[in-house]
Parts: C-alpha cells; sequence; structure tokens
C-alpha cells in the first residue's frame, strides 16, 4: 500500500513538472525578430534621453566625438554638417544643435559654442574644432592628433588618481584588517602560548 502511494506521488510530481514546463511555451506569444526588438529599443533608448535631456555623463568625451567629426570630414562632410550630424545622432550632444544652429546663422565660432559652456566634453570638443575651423589646416590628421593627445591627457589623470586612491585607503584598510588579524591571528596563538606555559 505504502508503495503505491509513493509511485501516485512520483507520477503526479511528474505530471506537474510537465505542465509546469510546457505552459509557458503554449501560452507565449510569439516573438518578434531580435534585430528588429533592439531596433526599437534603441529608438525608444533615443527618443527618452532626448525627451529627458542627458546629463553631463552621457555625453561622450571629446577625442571620441573629434574621432567621429575625422571620419566625417574624411567622407567630404564639413566641419558645420559634422556638428549638425553629431548633435542628431550622437545621445547626450543635442546643445550641439543649437551650436550649428549659431553657426548658420553666421555668429563667430566663439559666440556659438558659449551655448555649450556648462557641459565640459562639449566645450572641449568646441575649443579643439576652433583652430581647424579658423586655419582651415590639414583637418583630419589634426583631429585624430588631438584626439589621441586627449586620450592620453584622459588616461594619465585616472592613472593620477588611482595612485591618489590607493595612497588613501592605506590607513582605512589598516584600521579595518588590523583588529581582525589581532582576534583572529595573534590573541588564539597568546591564550594557546598561557595554556602550554600554564
Amino acid at each position: 500500500m505504502a508503495e503505491g502511494q509513493v509511485l501516485l506521488g512520483l507520477a503526479c510530481t511528474l505530471l506537474m513538472g510537465l505542465l509546469v514546463l510546457l505552459l509557458p511555451v503554449a501560452s507565449s506569444p510569439p516573438r518578434r525578430r531580435p534585430a528588429a526588438e533592439w531596433r526599437a529599443s534603441r529608438r525608444a533608448r533615443t527618443a527618452h534621453k532626448r525627451a529627458s535631456g542627458a546629463s553631463p555623463r552621457d555625453t561622450p568625451d571629446a577625442a571620441t566625438l573629434l574621432d567621429l567629426t575625422a571620419a566625417m570630414l574624411r567622407a567630404g562632410v564639413g566641419i558645420e554638417p559634422a556638428v549638425h550630424r553629431i548633435s542628431e545622432d550622437v545621445p547626450g550632444c543635442a546643445p550641439l544643435g543649437r551650436v550649428h544652429r549659431r553657426l548658420v546663422a553666421g555668429q563667430p565660432w566663439r559666440q556659438a559654442w558659449s551655448c555649450v559652456d556648462s557641459q565640459p566634453q562639449l566645450r572641449e570638443f568646441g575649443e579643439e574644432l576652433a583652430f581647424a575651423h579658423a586655419t582651415g589646416a590639414p583637418t583630419v590628421e589634426l583631429l585624430e592628433l588631438t584626439a589621441l593627445q586627449a586620450r592620453r591627457r584622459r588616461r594619465a589623470a585616472v592613472e593620477e588618481q588611482a595612485a591618489r586612491l590607493s595612497v588613501q585607503m592605506v590607513l582605512p584598510l589598516g584600521l579595518c584588517f588590523l583588529p581582525g588579524f589581532i582576534l583572529l591571528g595573534v590573541i588564539p596563538v597568546v591564550l594557546g602560548l598561557v595554556e602550554e606555559l600554564a
């Protein structure tokens, strides 16, 4: 009798397991293609960022923007249209649209870029483009070199901050680990020696 109940219990459990496994498959809606989902989510994220306004952290660094501009210049696009294209396609760079409109309206370079003074990455991007715009020098190589230098400066600043952080962490880590070392390492040894000597 007990064996029959055990077998009945196992059969019920097996049936419930199969039901749980098969039920979500039968009731799930048909899935869209992954590429279509990706495009739809990208459009939604872009629209949300434009509607909510991107924070300065969301803005790409000046070196990335310079590389994008250099690529567009290499393809034959001018500086002003490149700034306009970046403002439309790069998240966090919408203020460059105002810069483009000011440049098209005929404002001087510095005055047109004054609207992005509160955003350090965009301000640096404008400062780096200013020389190329004013002189008409071989712009692509100049922008690529400037982007490389900006990356080196940024890397040096990050390495300096990391070195400073490691020095600042010595005292807090020492204060945290020293009591643990004493409680778990020194006191048991001392107690063991006291017991042996007594």
